[in-house]
């Protein structure tokens, strides 16, 4: 689970794409963060 994954510490494949993509499926897996924000902060268009 991708989840799991943000917890552990980036081994030697990681990419700053794929941090962004986990930060982003943290921030939309908060109930406390609106969507918008989730969709505003990495800059997308739409969710």
């Amino acid at each position: 689970m991708m989840s799991n994954r943000a917890h552990e510490a980036p081994g030697p494949n990681w990419t700053l794409h794929g941090l962004r993509h986990t930060a982003t499926f943290l921030m939309s897996d908060d109930q406390s963060m609106p969507p918008v924000h989730v969709q505003h902060i990495p800059g997308h268009k739409h969710l």
